[in-house]
């Protein structure tokens, strides 16, 4: 009965997750016995691998990923002292979840399709998927509740409430306007640009957040209570 009641509240989580397992299933024979696991920046493959291990790890990893997000945040401290807020912040993380397993089980998928022959640009059609799961995230940052697990966990966000609220509301906004410049400016961009352009923002966002939650905790300590 407990199982029951499970799969039907996570009823979205678990198509998610079958999905590629779904399309393994119908076309285990089809695929060759060596499988395309990695492609450059150009969309060329250049790593191999054989079809277990290629078609299987990154769905499995899905499902890895959704059990983390599901009983991890149930355990933490801080939720468990901020009753009040703690149902609001978990069903954040249950949109993050999603998202999350959303994507990887999107790029099983692709995987798959590229094992059967089928070409298409690879690099560029994960980058995109990338970028839309980063705008995705920072649109949710601002509504999460300081926790041990997900979010910009710095020392200084951990320490004070006030400076876990004030980054994940500005960092969530970072991260949804470059993603959405990000999506407008790959048209004017090559390949190896894009990708480049993708990781120099993910390095900055990091690096701002760790810096500008520093300071505020600086100004707020000199202010006083």
């Amino acid at each position: 009965m407990n199982t029951l009641r499970f799969l039907k509240r996570n009823l979205l989580q678990c198509a998610i997750l079958a999905a590629p397992f779904a399309f393994l299933t119908v076309e285990w024979n089809s695929f060759p016995a060596r499988v395309p696991i990695h492609w450059n920046v150009y969309g060329r493959v250049d790593g191999w691998a054989g079809k277990g291990m290629g078609l299987l790890l990154l769905p499995l990893t899905g499902v890895f990923v959704a059990l983390l997000l599901t009983w991890l945040p149930r355990m933490d401290p801080k939720l468990r002292r901020q009753p009040e807020t703690a149902e609001r912040t978990l069903k954040v993380v249950g949109i993050l979840r999603l998202a999350i397993t959303a994507f990887l089980s999107f790029v099983s998928i692709l995987t798959e399709t590229a094992a059967l022959g089928h070409a298409f640009n690879m690099t560029r059609v994960a980058m995109n998927a990338a970028i839309v799961l980063l705008v995705v995230i920072g649109n949710f940052f601002g509504k999460l509740k300081p926790n041990y697990f997900v979010g910009i966990r710095t020392p200084w966000t951990l320490e004070s409430p006030d400076v876990w609220r004030a980054t994940h509301r500005i960092g969530g906004r970072i991260f949804v306007f470059g993603g959405l410049s990000l999506l407008l400016l790959q048209f004017a961009l090559t390949p190896i640009e894009l990708v480049v352009a993708l990781m120099v923002f993910v390095l900055s966002a990091t690096t701002w957040a760790f810096f500008y939650s520093y300071r505020l905790s600086r100004t707020h300590s000199a202010a006083g209570p």
